[in-house]
């Protein structure tokens, strides 16, 4: 070989080697640029999780809030259910079996629990109208005028009419109250 090929060979070696140090270099700053972005992705990710987390906390006392607001709005039912039977002790028991034969029939239709329950609630309910009925009337041992038979007779209109008003009752129990109304 002589000196001009040996000279040409170095510099195509010398070329060779500047293009891979360039290439090189690129694939140093590629890779800082990948390490910069996985760095980003997983401090992103330990957020999502943290927020996550956060979000599982916040359900978990949603589902307690929730559970106790229900709580709250049966005992409220029952004590609904026990004034109007201690209005008309004569009837004492009627809405609790009303209640259970109804969601009974519930079940046996194959309705879910929630449906179930709000069949249940409008039968401890279905007679709270009779509130609104003087106790003379309701415990009066011979027979109703018809005048009186008449204001018995209302008294689904007038339970129907107190629990339209109430936002968490009236979308539940319209179709029962006026089903009962109708009747």
């Amino acid at each position: 070989m002589t000196d001009e090929q040996l000279i040409v060979q170095i510099e195509k070696t010398e070329k060779l080697l500047a293009e891979l140090a360039i290439a090189n270099k690129e694939l140093a700053f590629q890779n800082q640029e990948k390490e910069k972005r996985a760095a980003e992705l997983l401090l992103a990710n330990k957020e999502l999780a943290f927020q996550n987390e956060e979000k599982t906390k916040r359900a978990a006392e949603l589902v307690i809030v929730n559970e106790r607001l229900h709580d709250a709005l049966m005992n409220t039912v029952r004590i609904a259910m026990i004034l109007s039977e201690m209005r008309d002790p004569y009837t004492a028991g009627h809405e609790r079996r009303v209640a259970e034969i109804a969601a009974a029939i519930g079940a046996e239709l194959g309705f879910d629990n929630n449906r179930l329950e709000g069949i249940r609630v409008a039968g401890y309910l279905h007679d709270v109208g009779k509130i609104r009925i003087p106790v003379e009337i309701l415990s009066k041992p011979g027979k109703l005028t018809d005048s009186e038979f008449r204001l018995i007779q209302d008294h689904a209109k007038l339970g129907y009419g107190h629990l339209r008003k109430s936002e968490n009752f009236s979308h539940r129990f319209s179709v029962c109250a006026v089903s009962c109304v109708k009747s």
